[in-house]
């Protein structure tokens, strides 16, 4: 049936409805989209709010979001924010409300354009007056996928961004349907889109609809059908469309992460941890209630929630419409194809990996990667929203199927509460929404003559991302801070700062300031401001420490804040033109100096670079073993460190080489100083321990865009 010109309403009214679905999904928030951000408080909806006034703020002056100085104090840094096609949607919205109001109209326009593109593609199946209510309900039912409330819950927004992937299989049933040349060009821009979005999606539905395509021409190459050649020409024009649309979009993400100067360091190596940390059990697709195949909060304290419960109100009957129905087979072994892809690279049951053989059992999506570029997908799960999407549908039919048996006016009722019940109660989703407040303390109203940071503290709260509030809070101040994403006590650049707060093994326990950190402070924030409703043994501490340093604070909404004087010209010592680290540190009990101390690891490491550093500064660098290499990993961040302490971290990585030190030493890459490298990369081949550490291709990759000393040095790291 030719369903090109089918349509009982408008389609402007048609998004309307669904916008106004989507409000009711997302309620309070949607009702006080000013006020309250769609998400958990305790997860990544700080940042990712935060991103759509930094993309405003960017083209607003002028600038490309990429480079930036306002994260990452003081030096800043290259940065591609993860939504920012969302954000680019938003700018109208930004520009007259706010960056909240943006935020949350985006969330909701991706909802109702997803209910919208559900309902298209299951009209393309069906009659032209068969079952009108269908269409609806499959709508409704993938607005509600337990997948998309979760991802909600957790405020990653590109992961929410699931509609333009479901056009794209919407665009493809009726491209190889009509074979037109309006099908094909929408169907490339709504899987440049896709690919914009996250290239999770991208990958996910590119392989869905390569394999609809490919089964399709098959089809008819079969049948003998003229139609074939017509097929894969109008395929071959959508996907070069697709990589027109998406190019903008992954140009600047590929220039963030080959920059010298990025915030964030993306690495593509699979290891265990990892791959224990986003494993996928088959049963998330079946175990209705709180089932995760790994527990996060429970085992990491992380406070995310992932599920692709597929729901037994349409899986048996999704299953059944595919078997039952010869033209839906080809979609039925789709969702197969893409729920396998969502289990990721090795089979995981009951919390541990399955072997034969003594061998991990791979599964497809591992076949897949050998053959792709090195890519990082770190969370398999997404990689399954295509075959999520595909069982709504096909469920619906199961549902039209049954109906016409039972022939009741009220039937449609029965899917209708069935799947709202089990979206909403029947899976680890939480329905209503969490949400956060978007409201800002007025402590944050600062003088734009004073381009001085903001210092916000404490810098962690347990294992959660509360303190990543500090991010939406620079949408009001717009000054910069030290953070990079996400707000924690290793994801700050000043260290000069941070040194006075690093306790054993990283943990944050406030220290009395020297007079160096003191000066460097002044000159680098404009305010200091402490959240006793975070944590407040914390804030006692920092409470004592600044106060003796800067006086007593200012309480303003609950929070205390510090204004600290600018440093003249005449005050800035020497040390910090340098931004060497020195200080003499006393004893607690304020008499003793205490000359050298696993809490002052920079004054340590100082004297030991120096030409003859004393037996006591020597006996110390053996007690202080682990706190000078938490030190090197940090100061591996910066991009001007000298070789000399280059190769003193190195020695001290040497002595206990861990997994995790591969990070520190992929960082060292992205100095500006082209002799550092190399000599670098020489001093490395006395550690072979730690060369076995690096993921050779990562390097290898790393070293196409350096000059050649650099490659060359690079390269002859792993040389036999």
């Amino acid at each position: 049936m030719d369903t090109t010109a089918w349509h009982w309403k408008p389609v402007g009214k048609r998004l309307a409805i669904w916008f106004g679905c989507a409000i009711i999904l997302c309620f309070p928030s949607s009702l006080l989209p000013h006020q309250k951000l769609i998400g958990d408080p305790a997860i990544d909806v700080w940042n990712h709010a935060w991103g759509y006034w930094f993309v405003f703020q960017s083209l607003l002056s002028g600038t490309l979001p990429l480079e930036t100085p306002l994260i990452g104090a003081p030096a800043g840094g290259t940065i591609y924010y993860i939504d920012t096609p969302g954000a680019v949607s938003a700018l109208p919205f930004t520009a007259i409300f706010g960056a909240a109001v943006g935020y949350n109209l985006v969330l909701l326009g991706r909802l109702a354009i997803a209910g919208f593109a559900t309902q298209s593609l299951i009209k393309e199946w069906l009659d032209a007056d068969d079952s009108p209510w269908l269409g609806w309900i499959a709508g409704w039912a993938t607005m509600t996928l337990p997948f998309l409330l979760c991802e909600l819950s957790n405020g990653i927004s590109e992961v929410c961004a699931i509609q333009w992937g479901i056009c794209a299989l919407w665009m493809t049933e009726r491209a190889t349907k009509h074979n037109t040349w309006k099908e094909w060009i929408g169907l490339g821009i709504f899987q440049g889109l896709t690919i914009a979005a996250t290239f999770y999606y991208g990958l996910a539905f590119g392989l869905l609809l390569i394999w609809l395509i490919l089964g399709r021409i098959i089809g008819q190459s079969r049948q003998e059908k003229p139609q074939t050649f017509g097929l894969l020409k109008g395929a071959v024009s959508a996907a070069l469309i697709a990589i027109v649309v998406a190019s903008p979009y992954a140009w600047a993400f590929w220039m963030s992460i080959q920059s010298d100067s990025r915030l964030v360091m993306r690495d593509n190596s699979l290891h265990e941890q990892l791959l224990r940390h986003n494993a996928v059990d088959p049963k998330i697709y079946w175990m209705w209630g709180e089932f995760q195949s790994v527990n996060l909060r429970e085992k990491y304290g992380e406070p995310f929630v992932h599920t692709a419960y597929l729901r037994w109100s349409l899986l048996p009957m999704a299953i059944w419409a595919g078997l039952r129905h010869s033209h839906l087979r080809l979609w039925l072994g789709a969702m197969i194809f893409s729920l396998l892809m969502g289990l990721g690279n090795f089979l995981w049951w009951n919390e541990n990996w399955v072997y034969l053989d003594n061998q991990m059992i791979s599964l497809p999506f591992d076949w897949i990667r050998q053959v792709l570029p090195q890519i990082a997908i770190t969370h398999p799960l997404r990689l399954s929203v295509g075959g999520q999407v595909i069982c709504v549908v096909l469920g619906l039919i199961g549902w039209r199927d049954l109906g016409k048996r039972i022939d009741h006016k009220w039937f449609f009722l029965c899917p209708l509460i069935f799947i709202t019940t089990e979206s909403l109660w029947g899976s680890s989703a939480q329905w209503p929404l969490p949400n956060s407040d978007a409201q800002i303390s007025s402590a944050y109203t600062l003088s734009d003559n004073d381009t001085r940071g903001v210092l916000d503290l404490p810098a962690e709260v347990g294992t959660g991302m509360e303190t990543s509030r500090y991010f939406w809070y620079q949408t009001h101040h717009g000054k910069p801070i030290p953070y990079t994403p996400d707000a924690r006590l290793g994801s700050t650049r000043d260290l000069q700062t941070f040194k006075n707060f690093m306790g054993d093994g990283m943990k944050e326990e406030p220290k009395a300031l020297d007079t160096l950190s003191i000066l460097h402070m002044r000159e680098i924030y404009q305010q200091i401001v402490v959240h006793p409703e975070l944590d407040n043994t914390k804030a006692q501490a920092y409470t004592t420490v600044f106060t003796e340093s800067f006086g007593e604070p200012t309480l303003t909404d609950g929070i205390l804040q510090w204004s600290l004087e600018p440093l003249e010209p005449e005050e800035k010592p020497v040390e910090l033109e340098t931004k060497a680290t020195v200080a003499t540190p006393y004893s607690s009990d304020g008499e003793t100096i205490q000359e050298f101390s696993c809490q002052r690891i920079a004054d340590l490491t100082k004297t030991l670079l120096s030409d003859a550093p004393s037996q006591e500064a020597l006996s110390m660098q053996k007690t202080c073993t682990t706190e000078i290499k938490q030190f090197c990993v940090q100061r591996s961040k910066n991009t001007g460190i000298e070789l000399q302490e280059l190769n003193f971290c190195l020695s001290e990585f040497a002595k206990a080489p861990t997994e995790d030190l591969q990070y520190a030493l992929l960082h060292v890459f992205r100095h500006p100083n082209t002799n550092v490298k190399v000599q670098f990369c020489q001093s490395l081949q006395q550690y072979p321990s730690l060369i076995a550490l690096l993921p050779k291709q990562r390097v290898q990759q790393l070293s196409t865009n350096q000059p050649a000393p650099v490659q060359n040095a690079m390269n002859a790291l792993f040389a036999p």
